[in-house]
């Protein structure tokens, strides 16, 4: 209850990071940005049907209403890991959708895209217009192994009631907390896939 304060001090005491910035962007907002960059191609582990869509396994191209179906659908009884897995595809390939997608050449589009956030996005008050752009710049000079998407890991079981209940894994957390501090995620990342994620 509350809000962002108390949970950017949870992560921050958690992990061992700094957060600058927060911002939220609510999920049609998201779907407009998606839309207007002529979609995203995602990477899906499995086939699987939801919101009257079918998704391969492999590359799906999505617009902004089968973005919303893919990232909350819960195809697979594994207490939320492959929603969550979801999840982490599609900011991956709305990243490189802004690096890749013409905004700069093309400032009309640029210009929409920016409306598209602006219109449904909250953050704290020092992210201002100002601190944007230095983080687009930044973006923009990303390539796509630069870019990774982490959960902290969890083992996540559920309820014979249906409750989903998510525990940290003692043994891989502190990892993450080390490899966030080094920068050296590649080897973490190895060590995760060592313990089964």
């Amino acid at each position: 209850g509350g809000g962002w304060p108390v949970v950017v001090a949870m992560v921050e005491e958690f992990l061992g990071i700094r957060i600058d910035h927060i911002a939220q962007l609510e999920t049609d907002a998201l779907g407009r940005v998606i839309d207007e960059l002529g979609g995203l191609q995602v990477y899906s582990r499995a086939a699987f049907s939801a919101g009257g869509t079918d998704f391969v396994e492999g590359t799906n191209n999505l617009d902004g209403a089968t973005t919303s179906v893919f990232t909350s659908a819960d195809p697979v009884d594994d207490a939320g890991q492959t929603r969550t897995r979801n999840q982490r595809a599609v900011v991956r390939a709305l990243v490189q959708g802004l690096k890749s997608g013409g905004l700069v050449k093309d400032p009309n589009k640029g210009a929409a895209v920016l409306g598209h956030f602006a219109s449904g996005i909250q953050h704290n008050a020092e992210l201002s217009t100002g601190e944007l752009v230095k983080i687009t710049n930044r973006l923009r000079t990303l390539q796509t192994d630069d870019i990774a998407v982490v959960t902290v890991p969890t083992k996540s079981r559920r309820e014979e009631d249906g409750t989903v209940i998510i525990d940290f894994d003692p043994e891989a957390v502190p990892a993450l907390k080390n490899a966030l501090a080094s920068n050296d995620l590649a080897d973490f990342f190895r060590y995760l896939v060592s313990l089964g994620y």
